[in-house]
C-alpha cells in the first residue's frame, strides 16, 4: 500500500498517486501519515478502479476451462 499523506487544514488523507486532490497536498502543510482522517474517496475510487483492473486482468489469464 502506498504511504498516506494529509494537509492539515484537510479533512481527509491520501494514498492514490494519481488522485488530483491528493497531488495539491503539497507545500508546508503537508504531513505524512493519515493523521487520523478518513480515506479521500477518489483515492477510494481509485484504489477500487486498480483493484477491479488487476482482478479483470487475472481471469484473462486462466484460459479457456
Amino acid at each position: 500500500m502506498p504511504m498516506a499523506w494529509h494537509k492539515v487544514m484537510e479533512p481527509v488523507h491520501h494514498t492514490h498517486p494519481r488522485c488530483e486532490l491528493g497531488k495539491q497536498a503539497t507545500g508546508t502543510y503537508q504531513r505524512a501519515g493519515t493523521g487520523g482522517k478518513p480515506l479521500c474517496a477518489v483515492c477510494a475510487e481509485l484504489i477500487q478502479l486498480d483493484s477491479d483492473s488487476e482482478e479483470h486482468d487475472s481471469s484473462d489469464d486462466a484460459g479457456p476451462g
